[in-house]
């Protein structure tokens, strides 16, 4: 099972000020078999664990803003 837990209100204006406006970042945690992976291209064949606890990835993307 693939989830994906987006926080939607981190909104910070771009530090030039310029361009767009702005930016808004949404961090996403992309969770296969209960644990937290990257994929390439979208490719089950190059998964990556890079955490077995996606509320600890959650928790510390809440703690750094």
């Amino acid at each position: 099972m693939t989830g994906i837990i987006n926080t939607t209100d981190i909104s910070k204006p771009h530090p030039s000020g310029g361009g767009m406006g702005g930016v808004e970042i949404i961090p996403a945690i992309d969770i296969i078999e209960g644990k937290c992976v990257r994929l390439t291209k979208g490719d089950y064949g190059t998964k990556k664990i890079y955490n077995e606890d996606p509320l600890e990835v959650a928790r510390s993307f809440e703690d750094h803003g």
